[in-house]
């Protein structure tokens, strides 16, 4: 296990990367998955994933996102240029390092799924498969259900994700009036909240956060999976 290596975007900024190598000389086929959930932190098990891989002899390389956890930058929720350029460099680097061969697949579920499909909508040459669960690529309708918020889900997750690490939710009322000071009255102010409440209808906003642009670009295989009662499914059947 390498961790904690600072990979280079191409604006400068470094993301934190841990690196799970198979037993062996290598070089291995690599599988990549980037997140704001935290790399080490319990709630994704990412440490137990990757040791399954590496026992399948594929190398693991999970990547905290910009902005999130160990890496520099500022997170920018669903913005589909910033995880599709930050996607084809990191996959670029990894084909470059001495254990890799070349040939990278991602996979994830929720936001790491996201961040897969905007690897593949990348079209780096060495990625070769991807595995998205649990998400769509249309960010509106999977935050506004029929024109409503869905607080309980997105909506929580939109104040609690603006934090380096996890926000503390503790004093939020999800009954507070009015919405849109919901998170003010908390004490945990979230500018992606505010843009979210401010941007209640289909708009150019939704459409930076959207994959769908770029969704005939993928010529690689994906295997699409999601939960039963998971609140991304209608919209992934749909995709």
């Amino acid at each position: 296990v390498i961790s904690d290596v600072m990979v280079a975007m191409r604006d400068g900024t470094h993301l934190a990367c841990d690196i799970y190598l198979p037993q062996g000389e290598g070089p291995f086929p690599a599988v990549l998955t980037r997140m704001p959930y935290g790399k080490t932190e319990p709630y994704c098990f990412m440490p137990i994933i990757a040791a399954f891989f590496a026992s399948k002899g594929y190398a693991y390389v999970v990547q905290d996102v910009r902005g999130k956890w160990g890496s520099e930058g500022t997170f920018n929720p669903n913005m589909g240029a910033d995880e599709i350029k930050d996607g084809y460099d990191t996959i670029d680097w990894i084909s470059a390092q001495d254990w890799s061969n070349e040939r990278v697949g991602m996979w994830g579920e929720s936001y790491y799924g996201f961040t897969s499909y905007a690897g593949a909508v990348s079209c780096h040459p060495a990625l070769v498969a991807i595995a998205p669960g649990d998400i769509t690529l249309n960010r509106y309708p999977a935050t506004f259900r029929g024109g409503c918020l869905q607080l309980n889900t997105v909506g929580i997750w939109a104040i609690e994700m603006m934090a380096q690490e996890y926000q503390d939710l503790s004093t939020i009322n999800p009954m507070h009036l009015p919405l849109a000071e919901m998170a003010n009255a908390a004490g945990i102010p979230s500018s992606y909240f505010d843009q979210v409440i401010a941007n209640p209808t289909a708009s150019p906003f939704w459409e930076e956060r959207s994959l769908l642009a770029g969704y005939d670009k993928i010529r690689i295989p994906v295997l699409h999976w999601d939960g039963w009662y998971d609140n991304s499914l209608g919209y992934m059947l749909q995709d």
